[in-house]
């Protein structure tokens, strides 16, 4: 279900979820290194580990050295490129450079494309124990 479409969009919910099967799933090679607008670029494959539950056969990353990911490439099981998002804008969100603007490229769709831009955010929230546990769900509180 989390690789469904969001709200018919070229955005699945795991994209917007980022949970950490990239880290978990997958083993990881540095391919290359460079240097953008001030910053080292690294370029990562990640291929999953045998058995892993994923749908990609590969996923290319660009990551810069303050860790904001520049870009995502997404392979299909025959090793062919399916989409990529990339980070068209990076800026300063809740005191830490974000990838405030990003689009999702279906590359098997020329010309179609999803941009989401965020405005606001907060990272580091303390939220109350409670928050979240089975009782509180079924009846929260204020």
């Amino acid at each position: 279900m989390m690789a469904q479409s969001w709200m018919g969009s070229d955005f699945s919910y795991n994209d917007l979820a980022k949970s950490e099967d990239i880290i978990t799933e997958y083993t990881h090679r540095l391919t290359g290194t460079e240097q953008s607008a001030g910053h080292s670029v690294w370029t990562i494959e990640c291929l999953p580990k045998p058995g892993a539950p994923v749908v990609w056969g590969k996923v290319m990353l660009k990551i810069r050295d303050d860790y904001v990911m520049l870009e995502e490439t997404y392979f299909d099981q025959d090793m062919k490129p399916a989409r990529r998002m990339e980070a068209d804008k990076v800026a300063p969100l809740g005191g830490r450079p974000y990838p405030v603007t990003m689009t999702m490229h279906p590359l098997d769709t020329p010309g179609q494309w999803t941009r989401i831009d965020t405005t606001e955010g907060q990272f580091n929230l303390k939220v109350p124990d409670f928050l979240f546990t089975l009782s509180n769900l079924q009846n929260p509180r204020q």
